[in-house]
């Protein structure tokens, strides 16, 4: 099982936090590296958006950490349009290093 790395509007205290809240589980802090947009593009216009580089930016963020996100994927990936689901490693604030999944940004449309 796999954490989610949230950096938007999932993160706690935000307008879409309920969602994994409803969930039950818990939060670590972290970070990964890439381009930070405050708003996407087609799907995601209006919502924050990361595109993963590890020679980019600390984008600060949070691990949620649920035996029960496996049953959620399906309505995660749904409210999650304009963005795919993808692995990559989050360093903690303890400076660990985990597999996580998080939500990047499709490609624009050409």
């Amino acid at each position: 099982m796999s954490p989610l790395f949230v950096y938007g509007t999932l993160r706690p205290g935000q307008s879409n936090a309920h969602l994994l809240e409803n969930i039950g589980g818990e939060w670590l802090a972290g970070y990964v590296t890439g381009k930070f947009f405050e708003s996407g593009w087609g799907a995601a216009t209006g919502f924050p958006g990361v595109i993963l580089d590890a020679a980019g930016a600390r984008i600060d963020g949070w691990l949620f950490i649920s035996d029960r996100l496996t049953d959620h994927w399906p309505m995660l990936d749904e409210f999650e349009d304009g963005y795919d689901r993808i692995l990559t490693e989050v360093t903690t604030a303890d400076n660990r290093k985990l597999d996580a999944w998080i939500y990047q940004l499709q490609p624009p449309q050409k």
